[in-house]
């Protein structure tokens, strides 16, 4: 019994280097039950037909191979679609910000160097945007985290509405996103990133609207892709520039208070 016990654990759980973990590993845990399941279940089956004068035993040989072949190929078709859908949900998780769906920080550099380079190669103008949210902070503590998760989802679907299927958008922070926008001269950058602060703006209303007051605005600044300079670097760029124009937007706002 406690043979039997300890062979059901290793046959649902097995282990040792064949089973390691990755795709091939998976695979064989996945498939292991089903490929010794089957043939022995349809061997089983066959055998008793005959023995029972159903049919003879060679057509219970003929049976069992034709409905363990099948049976496996049936297995191993679903095993290998549910493990390539797992593998997608896992790159998923890789690249991109689980709350907005946005690139996350690394993936967001390594997709805008690699269509900086191509706008490099063909001379084609870009730029480099940073996305600030301004007051921020009084969503969450006016009205909790789930208003000020919300927020950020919306802002994220706000501002890739604002964009190109060809520009690149992530979240690289915790309120801050960031813009490869392609195609576009300084003056046509500084117009996008008046765009993009006013559909932050936008979602301010709308909390407002729907009850959650708010003064939520962004502050964004812009780096035109140049020469051979990085991206990381651009988008320090950027950020210094946003930066900037937060503290210029916040002494502004000072001087109309007093």
């Amino acid at each position: 019994m406690l043979a039997a016990g300890r062979a059901a654990i290793v046959w649902s759980h097995p282990t040792g280097a064949f089973f390691e973990q990755g795709f091939a590993g998976r695979f064989a845990r996945r498939t292991l039950p089903a490929v010794i399941g089957i043939p022995v279940l349809s061997g089983a089956l066959a055998t008793a037909a005959a023995r029972a004068d159903w049919w003879d035993f060679s057509v219970a040989a003929w049976v069992m191979t034709l409905t363990a072949v099948g049976g496996l190929a049936l297995v191993v078709a679903m095993a290998a679609g549910r493990l390539a859908e797992d593998d997608r949900r896992l790159t998923e998780l890789a690249i991109r910000d689980p709350l907005t769906g946005a690139y996350n920080r690394r993936h967001f550099l390594a997709q805008a160097e690699h269509a900086a380079a191509r706008t490099r190669r063909y001379g084609e103008p870009a730029a480099i945007a940073v996305v600030d949210l301004d007051r921020f902070k009084q969503v969450n503590d006016d009205w909790g985290h789930a208003a000020g998760d919300e927020a950020l989802v919306r802002v994220n679907r706000a501002l890739r509405a604002r964009l190109r299927s060809s520009d690149v958008l992530g979240r690289i922070g915790g309120d801050e996103f960031a813009a490869l926008i392609l195609h576009v001269t300084p003056a046509e950058a500084s117009l996008v990133a008046a765009e993009m602060r006013a559909a932050v703006e936008q979602v301010g209303r709308e909390l407002t609207a729907e009850g959650r007051r708010n003064r939520l605005g962004a502050s964004v600044g812009i780096a035109s892709l140049t020469g051979d300079v990085a991206v990381e670097d651009l988008l320090e760029v950027a950020d210094q520039r946003m930066y900037d124009a937060k503290r210029l937007g916040q002494e502004v706002e000072r001087s109309a208070n007093h």
